[in-house]
């Protein structure tokens, strides 16, 4: 007498599983990585944009005078993608938020150019005022909020060994304690040497830290508190 059993065994049905969780596993780390590199690229190509916009829309000016977030914005020199409240009106002097791909603030500001632009008196206002124009001739751009992986892409990245560049300088920094970088200001066109000692500044032609870092050099560089607290900034004239 034959008795005919249709289905699985409970062994069977745990083997099932066991390799449909593997799978899962592989899946989500494949995932997770690949949107890594994703926001990785994408947060280069957003600086590539925003840094060749202002540039070529200043090129003529030789100066950055009260250049901002608000301005740069106003200017459609930012990317859609990274406004916050696009579709609201803010005065070129006003306040406005920008956002990187990976939910960190982006800061535009203007910088010395050298150490004798720093010192120009404002028109207009008293002789030992600090300028407006002491920050005209370059600017600044600040990323925070990068991980950690991304800041490493980042500062091994040739962002423009070369004079043409217009590249004074790159700072990678940990921002967990701090909100706004003041390190690159120190960093001028015409005395960047002072800055070969600090293994946190790259510089074009330098001859300890130059633009892109080694990978071992940006591994140093990139130690901020946490995965989420890595900040670069950008200076070009």
């Amino acid at each position: 007498m034959k008795i005919n059993e249709n289905g699985r065994s409970m062994i069977e049905m745990l083997g099932v599983l066991a390799i449909i969780g593997v799978l899962s596993v592989g899946g989500i780390a494949g995932y997770s990585k690949a949107m890594s590199k994703y926001r990785t690229n994408k947060m280069i190509d957003q600086a590539t944009m925003l840094i060749t916009n202002i540039r070529t829309m200043f090129a003529q000016q030789q100066s950055y005078a009260d250049l901002n977030n608000a301005r740069a914005v106003n200017l459609a020199l930012v990317p859609e993608e990274m406004i916050v409240n696009p579709g609201q009106e803010i005065k070129d002097n006003g306040t406005r938020k920008l956002r990187n791909v990976f939910s960190g603030d982006v800061e535009i500001k203007n910088s010395a150019i050298d150490e004798d632009d720093k010192n120009t008196p404002a028109s207009g206002e008293g002789e030992n005022a600090v300028a407006a124009y002491a920050s005209q001739g370059a600017f600044r751009v600040t990323f925070y909020g990068i991980s950690r992986d991304a800041c490493i892409q980042v500062a091994t990245s040739d962002w423009g060994a070369g004079s043409s560049s217009g590249l004074v300088g790159m700072h990678i920094w940990n921002a967990g304690t701090e909100k706004e970088d003041k390190k690159v200001d120190t960093i001028y066109k015409n005395a960047a040497a002072d800055a070969e000692e600090d293994p946190t500044i790259a510089i074009p032609g330098g001859k300890t830290y130059k633009v892109p870092f080694t990978v071992v050099q940006a591994q140093t560089a990139c130690a901020c508190a946490n995965r989420t607290t890595c900040a670069v900034t950008w200076k070009y004239f």
